[in-house]
């Protein structure tokens, strides 16, 4: 078990040796991050208002077909 922390523990080392030397990989990742985060509470936000439109439109049609229901059909008894 020690031989699988220890191969994970030299990788773990070997990327952060490879970050140190391109600054402009941990900004692009950190970019990217970022723009996921974003995404996701961009996504969030249309998801809930989409949902307060739907219940809006659906209160708006019962309404619309409870006064239709009222109204008097001319020619029929």
């Amino acid at each position: 078990m020690s031989g699988a922390i220890e191969e994970t523990g030299k990788v773990a080392i070997g990327i952060v040796d490879a970050l140190k030397s391109t600054p402009m990989s941990i900004a692009m990742i950190l970019t990217n991050i970022t723009l996921l985060v974003f995404m996701f509470y961009s996504q969030i936000q249309f998801y809930n208002q989409r949902q307060e439109l739907s219940k809006i439109w659906i209160e708006d049609n019962a309404k619309t077909r409870d006064l239709l229901s009222k109204c008097v059909v001319p020619g029929r008894n």
